[in-house]
């Protein structure tokens, strides 16, 4: 959903720089900060918005903007009203530089923050257990991955906190999976 949102923001926010960057200077809206400023601002909530979208292909987003931003300003060679300049270019491409590391560095923030709110989510059973190797919970959702030591892996659903605190007390933690979790709880294919 995020990704759809952001997506739709950025398409948004595209057409209304291509108009603004293209249409008759009569047609241009007032700036809200300086010129520079505004053109940087809107290429920076450009990026960030695909950025946001597309958080693994931002190399690709970071050369999409920065090209969107030098064929505006050719475009603008269309309009007798407009003029293309390349300092213009070098600002909205620098706008678009800034939103990408911006929305990069609030990612960033965000898994820290998350990986704080759950750091017990993630437990492991010392690789001397018979039978599994890892047990990853996470207590939010009750979602229970189990790595085995022939390399296969189970997801289960809705697990409580009990199931799982029993799997890493037992002395036998693969009779307790077939007992207590594999015949009580919902089997999800492991992603």
């Amino acid at each position: 959903m995020r990704k759809v949102i952001s997506f739709i923001g950025a398409c948004v926010v595209l057409s209304a720089i291509a108009f603004v960057t293209v249409s008759p200077i009569e047609w241009r809206p007032d700036d809200i900060f300086g010129v520079n400023e505004d053109r940087a601002l809107a290429f920076a909530i450009l990026s960030g918005l695909f950025t946001a979208a597309y958080p693994r292909r931002w190399r690709l987003v970071a050369l999409g903007t920065t090209g969107i931003a030098c064929g505006l300003e050719i475009m603008q060679l269309l309009s007798a009203s407009r003029h293309a300049e390349i300092e213009d270019a070098v600002v909205k491409a620098s706008g678009a530089l800034a939103g990408i590391a911006l929305a990069l560095l609030c990612r960033q923030i965000w898994f820290i923050l998350n990986a704080r709110r759950h750091r017990d989510a993630r437990r492991i059973i010392a690789h001397t257990s018979p039978g599994i190797s890892a047990v990853f919970f996470d207590p939010a959702d009750g979602l229970l991955r189990l790595r085995f030591t022939d390399g296969k892996e189970r997801l289960f659903a809705g697990v409580d906190q009990g199931a799982v605190t029993g799997l890493l007390q037992t002395p036998e933690p693969m009779r307790y999976y077939r007992t207590h979790i594999e015949s009580r709880y919902e089997q999800r294919l492991a992603a």
